[in-house]
């Protein structure tokens, strides 16, 4: 028979949680303490009554909450105990031990509890306990993320080889740190192979990958009813694939073919550019603040029926995390779907959403420039918007390979190489 008290301890990462969490368990012994004298009364009782003795015969509503068997136990939650089937916590059903006459755990008990909270507090999120020497998570040696426009983004651009990062995880930590920073890194010299882009994925993450395939050509075709993307017509600022719950967290497109715009005569079209959506939204929080709630608290839907395939989302515009952030963007003009709500929820909307829209067509938002072949840009779905300027297929070629990757596996690469390299 065991009995166990989850403690809050559970994520204590510091001496000041543990002892918070020495105290909720002095508090609670006196629970154990009643949980075993009523199984020994019960078992005594049985016993002379010649009833056949078994652990499990005192139902588990006699007892307190937290004296549980091992087969009762749950997935703790932060701050709480883990309870049987009743959602309760402990701090309703047990009073303070010396309340009722008992006493509170000896110094010896007190000792062990410190000692083993502080040796053992992390091997209550695993499976089974570990030694002292268990893994436990630690601070993400990232650096801070940085807001531009055109101005700071062309001071600092962020470029790297491709024989740098991939031949050596100096070079690869290099990448992902000004892919983390900025939302957008460009790699030069990239083979002008169609597998290469895969094989940049494999790197750092794993292709996600889509509708569209593992892989898809942006290139102008020429059947009816093609993609915009694979026109040569102009391609406004957007985020992909706002229609999917899942959203792929990174974008990467790699430069097979264009024409040297050098050699060109005058802009024959074509260009990529970006805008850092963070910085925009930044920018509307404080000059706009009215338009920011709107845009952070209206749900619009993104849809989508391609190649027989039919796909629909719900997001507002600029996704927040608790502590008001924006962490995500959704804004795609061709799936974004009327809003439908009162008049006095559309025209706010649709105010608001021209104010962000005019900032981010800004020329001075934007990084724009000619993609060659042998580049390879890879940006945050999530952060920066992207689009391209209109050509003429006939006169321009314009060949470009793109796939997606989540973001949480560039992360935890990013993470493990900074931690290796102790930078930041």
């Amino acid at each position: 028979m065991v009995y166990c008290i989850w403690l809050s301890s559970v994520y204590a990462d510091t001496p000041k949680k543990s002892a918070r969490s020495i105290a909720f368990a002095e508090k609670n012994w006196k629970a154990a303490k009643v949980g075993v004298e009523l199984r020994k009364q019960k078992t005594e009782e049985n016993a002379a009554a010649g009833a056949p003795h078994h652990s499990r015969q005192l139902p588990h509503r006699n007892l307190p909450l937290c004296t549980l068997h091992p087969h009762d136990l749950q997935v703790p939650r932060k701050g709480s105990v883990c309870l049987p089937q009743k959602k309760q916590h402990v701090n309703s059903v047990v009073g303070n031990p010396t309340a009722t006459g008992g006493d509170a755990p000896d110094a010896t008990l007190q000792d062990t509890l410190q000692q083993g909270l502080l040796k053992y507090g992390q091997s209550f999120t695993h499976n089974s306990f570990g030694s002292d020497s268990m893994d436990v998570e630690t601070v993400p040696l990232r650096s801070d993320i940085e807001l531009w426009d055109r101005t700071t983004i062309w001071s600092n651009f962020p470029e790297l080889s491709y024989t740098e990062m991939m031949e050596s995880d100096s070079g690869l930590r290099r990448w992902l740190d000004m892919f983390y920073k900025y939302g957008i890194a460009v790699l030069r010299g990239v083979p002008t192979e169609k597998n290469k882009i895969t094989e940049v994925v494999e790197r750092f993450a794993y292709v996600r990958e889509t509708q569209y395939g593992r892989t898809f050509d942006v290139i102008n075709k020429t059947e009816e009813g093609a993609h915009l993307a694979f026109t040569g017509l102009a391609l406004a600022h957007h985020t992909d694939l706002n229609y999917r719950k899942q959203t792929p967290g990174i974008q990467l497109l790699h430069c097979l073919t264009a024409n040297d715009p050098k050699l060109s005569d005058g802009d024959t079209g074509g260009r990529s550019f970006f805008a850092d959506g963070f910085r925009i939204a930044q920018w509307l929080e404080e000059n706009e603040p009215a338009a920011f709630h709107v845009l952070t608290s209206t749900p619009v839907r993104f849809w989508v029926r391609n190649e027989g395939q039919q796909y629909s989302a719900v997001w507002p515009v600029l996704c927040t995390n608790s502590d008001g952030d924006v962490i995500e963007l959704h804004y795609n003009n061709r799936v974004m779907q009327p809003l439908q709500a009162s008049t006095h929820v559309v025209i706010p909307f649709y105010h608001a959403y021209k104010l962000f829209s005019d900032k981010l067509r800004d020329p001075s938002s934007n990084l724009e420039f000619s993609l060659v072949p042998g580049d390879l840009v890879a940006f945050n779905n999530h952060r920066v918007l992207h689009g391209r300027t209109a050509f003429n297929p006939t006169k321009v070629a314009r060949h470009l390979v793109g796939c997606y990757a989540d973001m949480d596996e560039a992360l935890s690469k990013y993470d493990s190489l900074q931690a290796k390299f102790h930078t930041k």
